[in-house]
């Protein structure tokens, strides 16, 4: 009889503290942070989401740029929390060095994109424009190029793979990838920079749809935020338009929007679980129209995501 007590003793006390561990386990659980990647946090965009993920206590940021240059920069952009703030540098061509930044990572969130130069000869047949006119000849465009190892093909397809590749590998739980409208657009102006006479190079919102069909085919929960034109104008200023297959750009005078906007949805499509394995497309309106205040509730009220068996025209 005595050692039945004992036992029963043992089990009551062990499920108190299964219970106790439990409760510490999940309280402690909820307390913690979203550890957030965010790479090409050097960049017009993702420096914008680094700030605003430093000023949210429920987000741990962690921004990825190419160079020690590009982290000075940053340091500078976001001001007083610079000095403290987790700065890697890593290219994420390097799949290795790449796995070393992600490991214990929450989410990741892509930002990176080729950038390109412009020709400064170019600027000069451009002068000419002028004299263009008065002999109806139609106007010069400056021309752009890729730097060597940052082409779209290099950065905005392999690079994105191998962050795609490198998250799957650490568990990542959320992958958000900040794109691009038209990518159902081949004769896009956007493909036509750094294009060469023979016809190769440029097409870089091409090689951004082609990762986005890789990310779709990973099995990580993702979503896909593809802007219209960026402005460098103040956020929440603005109605938000929300739409899928660039049907946003196709006939409309509204096709642009702040990046502090863009900031805004990738931030709230990490906890807005309606955004999960979902490509979706965003553009604003000014003047007219009312503005948004609560883009979660935008994402989860409109239904639908993008068609990728919508081929490039």
């Amino acid at each position: 009889i005595c050692t039945i007590f004992i036992v029963i003793l043992m089990i009551r006390n062990f499920n108190a503290f299964l219970l106790s561990f439990l409760i510490l386990h999940s309280i402690s659980f909820n307390a913690l942070s979203m550890k957030v990647l965010i790479t090409g946090a050097g960049g017009r965009t993702g420096s914008i989401i680094f700030k605003k993920l430093l000023q949210q206590e429920n987000f741990e940021p962690i921004g990825l740029v190419r160079s020690t240059k590009s982290e000075n920069s940053l340091r500078k952009k976001i001001g007083e929390s610079g000095a403290e703030a987790k700065i890697v540098v890593q290219n994420v061509s390097d799949a290795k060095g790449l796995k070393d930044c992600m490991e214990g990572v929450d989410a990741v969130m892509l930002c990176t994109s080729a950038v390109p130069k412009i020709n400064p000869l170019s600027l000069v047949a451009v002068f000419s424009n002028p004299i263009r006119k008065i002999f109806s000849l139609p106007p010069l465009r400056p021309t752009f190029t890729f730097e060597q190892g940052g082409t779209p093909e290099e950065v905005d397809y392999y690079g994105a793979i191998n962050q795609i590749t490198c998250a799957k590998e650490c568990k990542v739980k959320r992958f958000i990838f900040l794109s691009s409208m038209g990518g159902t657009q081949k004769d896009n102006f956007l493909n036509t920079i750094g294009r060469n006479d023979d016809g190769s190079g440029g097409d870089i919102l091409l090689w951004k749809r082609k990762a986005e069909e890789f990310l779709i085919k990973s099995g990580l929960n993702y979503t896909i935020v593809h802007p219209g034109g960026l402005l460098d104008q103040a956020g929440g200023k603005r109605q938000i338009l929300i739409g899928v297959n660039d049907k946003l750009i196709e006939g409309t005078e509204n096709r642009s929007i702040p990046r502090e906007d863009v900031a805004e949805i990738c931030i709230q499509c990490l906890t807005t679980k309606e955004s999960s394995f979902r490509s979706l497309d965003f553009a604003s309106k000014e003047g007219d129209g009312e503005i948004t205040t609560d883009i979660a509730a935008l994402i989860r009220n409109f239904k639908g995501t993008c068609d990728y068996s919508v081929k490039n025209e």
